[in-house]
């Protein structure tokens, strides 16, 4: 059939004042009976012989010559060639129009790589890939779960069409047209296609209409959100390493994935944004647990969003770059890992205690600096006072019969839990445990509630150590005897840093039992 369309198509370009190859189509039955074993057609020919006919009539024909068979080049005046007074040109691809189904659907699925049998590879839709430096060691783009997946091709599939529509051609069918002509990207499941497309189409900061499926594809189906894209990210921080986007939804920034992203538009004048994550005065932000942010510079009660602690983590890791290079991945992980093991300390602390209050305290001391490419997004106002952050949250135990399935909440704050510990990592600082009220499972009688005061404290390295250790252990049963032997404390001397810079000391002789001693100003306990 290839042959067949090669040589009609030839003729019928060439040749234009010939008689027309579209009668040789009506011959294919006659000489299919002709032919001999072991070639023979088994069975009745005419059944071949209708088959060949719709395939050069419908697809494989018009697809070289841009036209229909059923109207060209099947001219009754060119039937058996030209007369010497027929002066009329050619038909030419330029003056067709494709309009037959069959064709339609045929070229689009050859565009989008959706043929059947077809080997796996990148479809001619997804363009060029990004290169260079850009291109090494890109994470998975591809969907976060099937119906992400589903949701892809569909639209792909609506957007090459109407493309397709518009012209008859598929020269002008893909993704790049689609984001010039219709404002719609689907992104690539193809990580350099992917990454090169979100660049090109989001160089600056755009105004856009997301179909989302959550964090991780979590959603069992997709929500619409109105967002700010204001950043393409090859990289990320975490377990896997993902090309994401920075959004802003009008209260925090925050990070999109590629993989949980089935549908991206080009938002419309007027398009309001939505509001993705609540913020803490939100009314939709509550929990039966409070949590609560102190720091110069800061409200009282205040927060850190979800969106500060991931830009407080790229700020360092950016900084990193261009300090360290491609060091800069190495950081990434020590720092990553340095979390877990901290989750998991944290963790061994709290499991057994119906409330724990946790603290923690960050040295954001290194962020005012500026940055070698250029003008970065502009840090919280707690970043920039040369002081620690201090976050402080409450672990609370869950009742079993809630059905969540989790032993331990958060609160208002467990969304940001792990954000919060890599920044500390990254930065460096101290974190305070205080498990407060035994559950009855850990002290085998729940009639019995001695009145105890516990506090565990961990100084983490921060920047080139990226480790953590125990520095402080204090049990206190006997709060009216501090050289009570009732009471233990692993570092009696220790002051936490915070504490020295703001005046504390320990008298001679004291020890920690004492509350962390006396301060300077006052001279108070």
């Amino acid at each position: 059939m290839v042959a067949y369309a090669v040589a009609f198509t030839t003729q019928a370009h060439e040749r234009d004042r010939h008689r027309t190859p579209f009668h040789v189509v009506h011959s294919l039955g006659d000489g299919l009976e002709q032919t001999m074993k072991p070639f023979a057609v088994t069975g009745d020919a005419s059944n071949i012989e209708y088959g060949l006919e719709a395939l050069l009539k419908h697809q494989l024909l018009p697809m070289f010559l841009g036209y229909r068979l059923d109207e060209e080049p099947d001219d009754p005046r060119r039937r058996y060639g030209a007369q010497p007074d027929d002066d009329r040109p050619a038909p030419s691809r330029t003056e067709a129009h494709l309009s037959h189904g069959i064709d339609r659907a045929n070229q689009v699925a050859v565009i989008l790589g959706t043929i059947p049998f077809t080997p796996p590879g990148v479809p001619v839709w997804d363009g060029a890939a990004v290169s260079g430096a850009d291109a090494q060691g890109l994470g998975s783009t591809a969907p976060a779960s099937d119906l992400c997946r589903a949701v892809r091709d569909e639209a792909r599939q609506q957007a090459a069409g109407a493309l397709y529509d518009l012209d008859g051609s598929a020269a002008a069918v893909d993704a790049d047209q689609a984001w010039a002509r219709n404002g719609w990207w689907i992104p690539s499941d193809h990580a350099p296609h992917a990454v090169r497309q979100a660049q090109q189409f989001l160089s600056s900061k755009t105004r856009v209409q997301v179909l989302w499926f959550g964090p991780d594809g979590q959603l069992p189906e997709p929500v619409q959100i109105c967002v700010d894209a204001t950043g393409v990210h090859q990289h990320s921080t975490g377990p896997r390493d993902l090309p994401w986007l920075s959004v802003w939804d009008g209260h925090s920034v925050f990070g999109l994935t590629l993989t949980d992203i089935a549908l991206v538009r080009q938002a419309e004048p007027g398009d309001d944004l939505t509001q993705v994550w609540p913020s803490p005065s939100s009314p939709d932000s509550t929990d039966e647990v409070p949590a609560k942010g102190t720091s110069p510079g800061t409200a009282e009660g205040a927060l850190p969003t979800l969106g500060e602690l991931s830009l407080l983590t790229n700020q360092f890791l950016h900084l990193a770059g261009h300090r360290l290079g491609k060091g800069w991945k190495s950081v990434d992980e020590k720092a990553y890992a340095a979390h877990q093991r901290l989750e998991k300390a944290l963790e061994a602390e709290y499991t057994g205690f119906a409330a724990t209050r946790v603290k923690v305290w960050i040295n954001l001391f290194d962020t005012a600096h500026p940055c070698p490419s250029g003008p970065a997004q502009a840090l919280p106002a707690y970043a920039l006072t040369g002081k620690p952050f201090e976050v402080e949250f409450d672990v609370h135990a869950h009742d079993p019969s809630c059905g969540c399935g989790q032993e331990y909440g958060f609160g208002e704050f467990s969304d940001r839990v792990c954000q919060l510990l890599i920044v500390l990592c990254l930065y460096g600082g101290l974190i305070e445990a205080h498990p407060m009220i035994e559950t009855a499972t850990a002290t085998g009688d729940p009639t019995e509630h001695e009145a105890v005061l516990r506090d565990i404290t961990w100084e983490v390295d921060g920047p080139d150590g990226y480790g953590f250790r125990e520095v402080q252990r204090r049990v206190i049963r006997d709060v009216t005897d501090p050289e009570s032997k009732r009471n233990t404390d692993t570092n009696p001397a220790y002051i936490p840093p915070y504490m020295a810079a703001d005046g504390w000391y320990l008298p001679e002789d004291g020890t920690s039992m004492m509350f962390h001693g006396r301060r300077h100003e006052d001279g108070t306990a």
